[in-house]
């Protein structure tokens, strides 16, 4: 109650309100360790964006289509296979014919027969040499044209024109260069200025905003440190969530730190409980629905069976039938819910456990986790970089 001493681990006596005053600067401090930690971390993990810098524009090289020279007419030249390959393909018709009348017609038969295997050889000696013919006339008939003053005039033409749309080619071509690199000469400036601006200005103040954050943080992680030292709050009672129930108990009432705490364990305790009760009740209402979902497959299934039959005695007995296995599904299902009940009561104990073995896994990590990014705020300092955030947790050890 207030007003009332109590003794400490180091024997001194305290008031209920040197309690209450623990146990405010205990959670102011968990909060501010808490907003100066995400802070930092906020802030470590959205560096500003160096500034990109431009793409420097490259000259292209491009070559038009030419326009081609007027196309030659050799058509009147050409070497025609259509009649040669006639002449020829005739010559596997006659010659079997030949060879059939030489047996029926005598010696002339015989003569027209070799007339024909000579037509052959013949026919293929005329298509080659027509074909050399040929080529000759259409070199000649090329040479003659492409000598003629008409077509060197037309060529050369054509040239001027090739000539002229590569000329414009290349002057847009290099127009754009020259645009874009003014350009890029613009913007090389103006990202010169944003990076000197980027690490002049920007940089530092956000290595100062961390710094001072990392500052703030160790400051209050010290002093809460302070606190718990006095050995006033258990350990177990050490987080944020434990000291706000304390404190809005405290701070509302003339409870002392020791009934705050019998409170606060009783909520937790009611906390559980409640918990436990709901996972119950779902899991009772589980069962329950799948047991009228089993009565209604059974009264549909003995439903069926009875119009099938189409007797009364038939449904009598699928009736009765019906109530001894809903009755013994009915004292299954009960037996199924209490074992269940009991199973869900272990698994809560069980949890409970876990979870506390858990909290003092987790604040021996911390303190090791402390003590190294300590170490190494020692050495950053050394050489001029800024101090990691320390994590909350257990600082009395």
């Amino acid at each position: 109650m207030s007003g009332e001493l109590e003794t400490t681990g180091r024997g001194l006596r305290i008031t209920r309100e040197q309690e209450l005053e623990v146990i405010k600067s205990a959670f102011s401090l968990e909060k501010k360790v808490q907003t100066f930690f995400s802070e930092s971390l906020d802030l470590q993990g959205n560096k500003p964006k160096e500034p990109k810098p431009p793409i420097e524009p490259s000259h292209e090289q491009a070559t038009v289509d030419p326009i081609p020279y007027p196309a030659i007419d050799v058509s009147s030249t050409k070497f025609r296979w259509g009649k040669w390959l006639l002449l020829i393909v005739g010559a596997f018709f006659i010659i079997p014919l030949i060879f059939s009348l030489g047996f029926t017609v005598g010696i002339f038969g015989i003569v027209f027969f070799l007339a024909a295997i000579a037509y052959l050889p013949f026919v293929i000696v005329l298509a080659v040499k027509d074909s050399n013919k040929k080529k000759i006339l259409t070199n000649q008939r090329i040479n003659d044209v492409t000598n003629s003053p008409e077509y060197q005039r037309s060529c050369a033409e054509i040239d001027e024109q090739n000539r002229q749309r590569q000329a414009q080619l290349d002057k847009r071509l290099r127009d754009k260069y020259v645009h874009q690199n003014d350009e890029y000469q613009k913007a090389t400036l103006k990202y010169n200025d944003d990076l000197k601006q980027y690490n002049e200005v920007v940089i530092p103040e956000w290595t100062m905003k961390i710094t001072n954050a990392n500052e703030a943080l160790n400051s209050a992680s010290i002093s809460l440190k302070e606190v718990y030292k006095k050995n006033i709050i258990p350990v177990q009672y050490q987080d944020i969530d434990a000291l706000e129930h304390i404190n809005n108990t405290m701070s509302s009432s003339s409870y002392d730190l020791k009934t705050a705490i019998e409170m606060y364990d009783r909520y937790e305790q009611r906390q559980a409980e409640e918990r436990r009760h709901q996972e119950i009740r779902e899991a009772e209402e589980q069962a329950y629905y799948e047991q009228q979902n089993y009565y209604s497959q059974q009264d549909y299934a003995s439903s069926s069976q009875s119009s099938s039959s189409g007797g009364i005695l038939s449904g009598l007995v699928q009736s009765a039938a019906g109530a001894a296995i809903g009755t013994s599904g009915t004292r299954r299902e009960l037996r199924k819910q209490t074992q269940m009940m009991e199973e869900q009561a272990d698994r809560e104990r069980a949890r409970d456990r876990r979870a506390a073995d858990d909290r003092y896994n987790e604040r021996n990590r911390n303190n090791q986790m402390r003590s190294e990014i300590i170490r190494q705020n020692q050495e950053r300092r050394r050489k001029g970089l800024p101090d990691l955030p320390v994590p909350p947790g257990d600082y009395r050890y």
